[in-house]
């Protein structure tokens, strides 16, 4: 099997036994894309985490366009770094390295039981704010958490001048009482929060992703995707007509670039195609700029 799927990477290599309708299933589930971009930022985190605790910690912000893949990162450092079970005085102590949590709006009380939820911790949602606070900081504390990441960290922009000051001095108290680094991950108007206050911008250092360009790291990239596909037949991805063709749709737009994939592949299995053609990229040409809202809806046409 392994001569025969070469263009498959080993672990997927049992997708290709599947029907059709389950190899169109394993196409939609959640992946990660292994690329360099990727495993720098994951290594920038990794430091940051990592560094001697003191008092004022350097905290770090991820910026991008939507779709281009850092919430996906995020998420895969937080899978890198599990809870660890500890048998403690003949207890069974959770470490939790670090915390994953959304921010959906600019709400201080909410913002701390985003926190608590976490950890699947009891409380009132009428509880003041400095009682949701003061709970939250101490499970961070017995939990040896060593950073937090607040994902979609933009959100507090909805809120008036004053609550995103609230918000954000939460996040620097946070930062200054357990000594640990935040990173936050957001759209690129997250980075206009750190300029209402000096303070912030010399906390946070920036980093952005930006779109991919037509080079040999984006047919790179096009591999990568190939070996997670299960197709009978080589595609050829990176190959220059090809890769042109999609980079021409996906505009360097990471998560565009995987919707065009998955809908070019489904095709291509209930098809009995089993390749992404150049046929079928142009197929979805008319997809312009790659907004594919239901990938399944086109599979058969």
């Amino acid at each position: 099997m392994n001569n025969t799927y070469e263009h498959i990477h080993p672990d997927f290599l049992h997708l290709i036994k599947l029907n059709k309708k389950d190899r169109c299933y394993a196409t939609n589930e959640a992946f990660v894309i292994s690329y360099p971009k990727a495993k720098e930022l994951l290594q920038i985190m990794s430091n940051y985490m990592n560094k001697p605790k003191k008092h004022r910690m350097q905290n770090l912000l991820v910026i991008a366009e939507p779709n281009m893949g850092k919430t996906t990162i995020a998420k895969k450092f937080h899978e890198m770094n599990p809870d660890i079970q500890i048998e403690l005085n003949d207890e069974i102590k959770t470490i939790k390295p670090i915390i994953y949590a959304d921010i959906q709006s600019s709400d201080e009380k909410e913002f701390y039981v985003k926190i608590l939820d976490q950890f699947w911790a009891p409380y009132k949602i009428t509880h003041s704010k400095l009682k949701l606070k003061q709970q939250a900081i101490h499970l961070l504390k017995v939990s040896q958490v060593k950073t937090i990441i607040f994902d979609e960290i933009h959100n507090i922009l909805t809120g008036s001048p004053l609550k995103q000051k609230i918000i954000m001095d939460a996040i620097k108290n946070l930062s200054n009482e357990l000594s640990i680094p935040i990173i936050g991950v957001g759209t690129k108007a997250a980075a206009t929060i750190l300029y209402s206050d000096p303070q912030h911008v010399s906390r946070f250092d920036i980093i952005k992703i930006d779109r991919w360009e037509l080079d040999n790291d984006f047919r790179g990239l096009l591999k990568s995707f190939e070996k997670r596909i299960p197709l009978k037949k080589p595609s050829n991805l990176a190959s220059k007509e090809k890769a042109t063709l999609l980079y021409d749709m996906c505009k360097g737009n990471l998560g565009h670039l995987h919707k065009i994939l998955i809908a070019c592949a489904e095709y291509a299995i209930l098809n009995d195609i089993e390749e992404i053609t150049l046929d079928i990229i142009e197929k979805f040409i008319y997809l312009k700029e790659a907004k594919v809202s239901n990938p399944k809806s086109y599979a058969s046409r």
